[in-house]
């Protein structure tokens, strides 16, 4: 037998797929653009373009990390946990192969992508050495910093991918195990510093690719890493990593059969079933209460363990706060809450995003891989009432939540422009000066559309993840399609028109080079921002309009495709509609 005989067929297997070119071209065309864009804005605004050099290389290091991790864990978390729900990965065990072979097989596949994404986008990351402020060295070590993140992402999704069965549970525990290990360790180094950056020591943080690449930096007025140190630092966490393929190794064989019903794991299987559904009483209830009106709605609620772990999360958070914050010195009370509240808003914006776009999409997936939406349509439930009954459980699980966060967040960004002052409004109007009124209410205007544009957003991603999570295969393909090109596409270019728009207007009106007169300065940021937020809700408002017309126009047919078949527009009718047929493999 061949040496690790899975990993060259599987990297047989990614030189042949188109995605694989496709996605080279991308990241590097991607990249071009931006090099293009910035050096342009550099020309034609007068900016200093070697600071620039080292700028959007700062930009681009803090942009890769947590890309490139991300992109890591949606590859590997559900690769090893799909084959046990498929049942083919007991005929691997048939053979001659070993653990080993498996879990470096999969590696080998997936990290092929991210590998080749990274090595095109090398090249051109490589012309801010040339641009100037960015030395070789830095340059080395940022690279090696990211891959490794990559690989350590990679490693922990296989390892809760060889633990589970559940692509959910698998996935939602590799995000938190890349959390604790990016920004977790880090929260506990501050807390232990009592946000006091001269009492900060690196202890827990040294195994977070955060903190290394944070260190790694050479700008002005920070201390780089030696290269002792660094090295050092870069070993233990690659090392962490080959710890995790060697769990996973260990945990396949001995995972990948149906357990027990006996023993301290049915235990748990019990327990964790009623924490899902509910005990008889409560699920008889819920069936009486819901199933005669609308079967597809009790479908989609009667899975309520999400929902409780948000309501426990969020109570333990809150008492955490308040805990810490009461035992921070009297002068940093109010300080210590509101930076608190502030990071933990930001990450819980991002994981609510990913649980549910992932919720939404993994209904649809559900429907179409086990053939009950079949069954479904083939009753007088409409493609309509679907959508409805999982859009209605949808915001009876998060829709709290949503407004909770937005509302904290809302307040907490109101109390920081209250801080500040409003210099306009507190002196006389001078001559040429904008009104006193325009700063506070561009600002409480900007404050609630762009509140609303963040939820508008959560929207569009989930309807998206709805269609090409019906549409496609994989329900987490879907995700990161519906989080790439519904939010952080659309995202950039919007920050992209922003920035040119407002260095144009500074341009106009002669406020360049420290010039600007601070009120119009602030009244220019605010009509900007509100100018943007408008465009985002036109944007999701259209991409939801696309994707639930989409879902509820072939719904029946994509429900109805044959294993292996693909979706294929063929003609249009009369009424100017496409017909969509589906192909065999």
């Amino acid at each position: 037998m061949n040496f690790l005989p899975i990993v060259e067929r599987e990297l047989r297997v990614a030189a042949r797929r188109p995605g694989t070119y496709w996605v080279r071209f991308g990241v590097a065309g991607t990249l071009l653009g931006l090099l293009a864009g910035f050096y342009g804005i550099s020309v034609g605004f007068g900016l200093d373009w070697l600071e620039g050099g080292q700028n959007l290389f700062l930009v681009l290091q803090w942009c890769a990390l947590p890309f490139l991790t991300g992109f890591g864990v949606f590859l590997t978390a559900d690769a090893l946990s799909e084959e046990k729900r498929e049942g083919t990965l007991g005929l691997l065990f048939l053979t001659d192969l070993r653990g080993h072979d498996v879990v470096l097989g999969k590696l080998a596949a997936q990290a092929a992508r991210g590998f080749w994404a990274a090595l095109a986008a090398l090249p051109v990351v490589g012309l801010t050495i040339l641009l100037g402020g960015v030395s070789g060295t830095w340059f080395l070590r940022v690279t090696l910093v990211i891959g490794n993140s990559l690989f350590l992402s990679l490693a922990l999704g296989l390892l809760m991918s060889a633990a589970s069965r559940n692509g959910f549970k698998a996935v939602n525990g590799t995000c938190l195990l890349v959390l604790m290990m990016q920004v977790g360790v880090l929260g506990l180094d501050w807390i232990r510093a009592d946000l006091d950056a001269s009492r900060f020591t690196a202890q827990c943080s040294l195994l977070s690719p955060a903190h290394l690449l944070f260190a790694a930096m050479e700008i002005p007025g920070l201390t780089p890493l030696s290269a002792g140190a660094f090295w050092g630092q870069w070993g233990a966490q690659h090392a962490l990593g080959w710890v995790a393929l060697l769990g996973a190794a260990l945990i396949l064989p001995r995972s990948w059969q149906q357990r027990s019903e006996r023993g301290p794991s049915a235990g748990i299987a019990r327990w964790s079933a009623r924490w899902r559904f509910g005990g008889p009483a409560a699920r008889a209830r819920f069936r009486r209460r819901w199933l005669a009106g609308n079967p597809v709605f009790w479908l989609a609620m009667r899975d309520r363990g999400l929902a409780r772990a948000l309501v426990l999360g969020v109570g333990v958070s809150g008492v955490a706060i308040g805990w810490w914050a009461g035992l921070s010195p009297a002068g940093k009370r109010g300080e210590a809450a509101r930076d608190a509240l502030a990071t933990m808003i930001f990450l819980a914006e991002w994981g609510l995003i990913l649980w549910t776009a992932a919720s939404a999409a993994g209904f649809f997936s559900e429907l179409k891989r086990s053939g009950s939406g079949e069954l479904v349509l083939a009753t007088p439930v409409t493609p309509e009432q679907i959508l409805n009954a999982q859009q209605r459980s949808w915001w009876r699980t998060f829709g709290w939540f949503i407004v909770l966060l937005a509302g904290v967040e809302a307040y907490l960004t109101w109390e920081r422009q209250q801080a500040t002052g409003w210099s306009a409004a507190a002196s006389p109007q001078a001559v040429g000066e904008p009104p006193a009124w325009a700063q506070p209410a561009l600002a409480l205007a900007g404050l609630g559309l762009g509140e609303l544009a963040q939820i508008m957003n959560l929207l569009a991603v989930c309807a998206l993840g709805r269609w090409w999570a019906l549409a496609g295969r994989k329900p987490w393909v879907a995700v990161v399609r519906a989080i790439g090109l519904g939010l952080v596409l659309p995202a950039a270019v919007l920050v992209v028109v922003q920035w040119v728009g407002w260095l144009t207007a500074l341009r106009f009106m002669g406020m360049r080079n420290g010039n600007a007169n601070a009120n119009w300065f602030n009244v220019l940021q605010g009509a900007l921002s509100l100018a943007v937020a408008v465009a985002t809700l036109g944007k999701d408002l259209w991409l939801i309009r696309w994707a639930h017309r989409r879902v509820r126009e072939r719904m029946r047919i994509v429900l109805a495709e044959v294993q292996g078949g693909r979706f294929r527009p063929v003609a249009k009718l009369p009424t100017g509609r496409r017909r969509d047929v589906v192909v065999g493999a």
